[in-house]
């Protein structure tokens, strides 16, 4: 005869699979859209790349403020470049400050890393910012 134990076990697993099996498919019309974006990795300054649906130079440093260890950090810990939108309309100027978003043709840009690290002293070259951006279209784009 089964031990106490065993059979709670036995039941237990009885009673979980019943309840996945009972579980159908969500209908496809009622499923959660996947959010659309695109990530562009080691930008460098003065470089034209596409971005999502938009090309952007990055142009200029206001300021670096990150923190190589933000538990003593004092700044704001935060990054402002501007960069060069190329449209056929021309170039448009735009400020992106790191992690915040900002509305471009059909959808919105963003900073999301410098790609180096911070560091406590001194400015980091030019040449060594390899910076990622994200281009989130707006919902007619993305279909």
């Amino acid at each position: 005869m089964p031990s106490l134990p065993s059979k709670i076990l036995a039941r237990t697993a009885t009673a979980a699979m019943a309840a996945c099996l009972s579980i159908a498919p969500m209908p496809a019309s009622a499923q959660i859209p996947v959010d659309v974006y695109y990530i562009t990795s080691g930008v460098r300054f003065f470089e034209r790349v596409q971005v999502g649906f938009v090309e952007i130079s990055a142009i200029n440093i206001f300021y670096d403020e990150r923190c190589a260890d933000p538990s003593f950090c004092l700044r704001s810990d935060d990054m402002l470049i501007s960069v060069v939108l190329h449209t056929p309309e021309g170039l448009t100027e735009v400020v992106l400050s790191l992690g915040e978003s900002v509305a471009v043709p059909g959808g919105r840009l963003m900073l999301t890393s410098a790609g180096t690290p911070p560091v406590d002293y001194g400015a980091i070259e030019l040449n060594k910012y390899a910076l990622e951006l994200v281009y989130m279209p707006d919902e007619e784009f993305s279909e």
